[in-house]
């Protein structure tokens, strides 16, 4: 539910900061800040997430996301967006490690794969359902009623985890026997290939991302409404590939296919630069992202 609330505001944020008459430039500041936000505090998280208990890590991260989306839309608090953007990105994040590591308790180790696929789901049906709501209420009311209903959405999930998030189960043998086994393998090269190549897939994707709803509205004129269809559609796409990435990753390898993905996004993303049309953008979209 986080990730429909925090997109149902997300994708209307570049065209927001557009209307308020800040250029791409500016735009790219932005979603730096929250980047580096991001960055600097997704270990401290971590690493808390172990420690305290993880619902009220995430009551603290949801209040204030329920908070910080209402301010971006106050008139004097525009010339303090950048500084909303960091702190949205150091509090937001705060839900990766915590709900991951509720996966990692919470599911039996002879089915983690599967509860693990689960909530990869469920963070892409958010992704997917959040940019349609965000960009629709945006166009049939204004920009400050998607942030508001983003606010209301996170007071909803605070209610859900005080609720329903079990009480954190101690395991603290079980943490250090995993940090004796995760250390030596961080040194080796597969290790290291692999978080490289993950550092690099986010880079691109993010920067894609972050800029298409701009692109699509400045350079293929697409409505706001229609830049929300766009989003969606390549997280649905998203969805879809994830059984056949899979499969194929079993049946050839997950090396050569991580190999092929990058060799083909790079050419692919050239296609960017020759999509003139809406038609043309969206299956462009769908296909990279």
């Amino acid at each position: 539910m986080i990730l429909w609330s925090a997109s149902i505001s997300g994708p209307v944020l570049p065209l927001y900061v557009e209307s308020l008459g800040i250029g791409v430039i500016g735009w790219s500041l932005l979603a730096t800040s929250s980047a580096v936000g991001m960055f600097l505090f997704e270990w401290l998280w971590g690493a808390l997430a172990d420690r305290v208990d993880r619902r009220l890590l995430m009551l603290f991260s949801v209040l204030c996301m329920s908070a910080l989306f209402p301010l971006y839309t106050l008139r004097p608090l525009i010339p303090y967006l950048l500084v909303l953007q960091f702190f949205s990105g150091a509090i937001g994040v705060i839900l990766g490690p915590t709900t991951r590591a509720y996966v990692s308790d919470e599911s039996p180790h002879e089915s983690f794969g599967f509860f693990a696929s689960l909530w990869w789901v469920f963070h892409t049906l958010g992704r997917t359902a959040g940019p349609l709501i965000g960009t629709y209420l945006a166009e049939l009311y204004t920009f400050s009623f998607s942030f508001s209903t983003s606010a209301v959405l996170a007071l909803v999930l605070a209610c859900l985890i005080v609720l329903t998030c079990p009480k954190m189960k101690r395991r603290a043998g079980r943490s250090a026997q995993k940090i004796r086994i995760l250390r030596p393998t961080l040194h080796t090269r597969p290790a290291g290939f692999l978080f490289l190549s993950a550092m690099f897939a986010f880079m691109t994707v993010a920067l894609m991302r972050s800029f298409l709803p701009i692109y699509a509205s400045e350079q293929i004129k697409m409505s706001t409404v229609e830049v929300g269809v766009l989003l969606s559609a390549t997280s649905a796409a998203q969805l879809a590939a994830i059984p056949l990435l899979g499969w194929l990753s079993d049946k050839f390898g997950r090396r050569r296919v991580v190999g092929i993905g990058f060799s083909s996004s790079s050419v692919l993303f050239l296609f960017f630069l020759v999509a003139g049309t809406q038609s043309q953008l969206f299956l462009v979209s769908v296909v990279v992202f």
